[in-house]
């Protein structure tokens, strides 16, 4: 065995992250030493110039550096894709980085102890990171969940920054975040903002980071609000027929969808939300002020 296998043999043997990622030291120095050898054909570009094995050797242990190892003084911890703070007999989840690898996710809950199903659906940009909903499907009685933090942060939209799990439970929990929304992606909707028939991620436009930040939509009429929205170039996606006073208990607006030459410009906006489409809002409307 000459000196590169043995070192080899050896960081292998004591790279702790081997199990977890695909590319760990061993990987590494795989990569370096291949490209120490000339190569029999050439597939893709490389640099002009080979390494001598010593030099080699070196830049292999100077990547493993700067990677880092869990637990060792090789460099820092991966950063964490969910903060689970222990107080009390509580478990505290929220998302720290909403865009991570979902198995990142399942073996922070599994180290945790914790059994969850965590769904991460794009999200208009004032709910990115924000808890859209929780459950425990399949239990008679539910744990004492709790939300956190339900403040106004995101305007008139219901935005937990996370939830509050009892420790040692063992009960399987549903959890769905929003997540950053990739080019081309919508934001997710299940059933429609109002319905009954589920959650739905869209923010309130006025909301700060939202697009409409600031701008007052309800009470006004049709035609001012059309009037602000060109302006900022942002277009009606829907328009959505207001519930009638009283209430009814069950009322979706997916099912009262109005035709925007049917919508008058002295009718009156009743709430606003975003699009389905990003870069469109979402308007219920009303004859008269409500």
């Amino acid at each position: 065995m000459n000196d590169i296998e043995q070192i080899r043999a050896m960081i292998g043997e004591h790279d702790p992250a081997r199990d977890v990622r695909a590319t760990g030291a061993q990987g590494i120095l795989d990569e370096v030493t291949r490209a120490a050898a000339p190569p029999a054909r050439r597939r893709r570009r490389r640099l002009a110039f080979a390494l001598p094995a010593t030099a080699a050797l070196a830049a292999s242990l100077v990547a493993v550096s700067a990677i880092g190892w869990p637990s060792t003084p090789m460099g820092p911890r991966p950063a964490q894709a969910l903060s689970l703070h222990r107080t009390g007999g509580s478990i505290e989840v929220r998302i720290i980085d909403p865009d991570a690898d979902p198995a990142r996710y399942r073996r922070e809950f599994a180290a945790a102890g914790l059994d969850v199903d965590l769904r991460m659906l794009p999200a208009s940009p004032g709910l990115v990171g924000r808890m859209a909903s929780y459950s425990a499907p399949g239990t008679r009685v539910p744990p004492p969940i709790k939300v956190l933090d339900a403040d106004r942060a995101c305007g008139d939209t219901w935005c937990p920054s996370g939830v509050s799990l009892p420790k040692g439970l063992r009960q399987r929990i549903e959890l769905t975040f929003g997540r950053p929304a990739r080019p081309g992606e919508g934001y997710v909707l299940t059933g429609s903002a109002g319905s009954g028939k589920g959650y739905s991620i869209t923010g309130d436009p006025k909301a700060p980071h939202e697009p409409l930040a600031g701008l007052t939509l309800r009470d006004r009429t049709v035609a001012d609000v059309r009037r602000d929205l060109a302006a900022r170039r942002f277009p009606v996606g829907r328009y959505l027929a207001a519930p009638p006073e009283p209430r009814p208990a069950q009322w979706s607006y997916d099912e009262h969808v109005l035709k925007p030459a049917d919508v008058s410009g002295t009718w009156y906006v009743t709430d606003a939300w975003l699009g389905r489409t990003k870069g469109t809002v979402e308007l219920a409307v009303a004859p008269t002020k409500r």
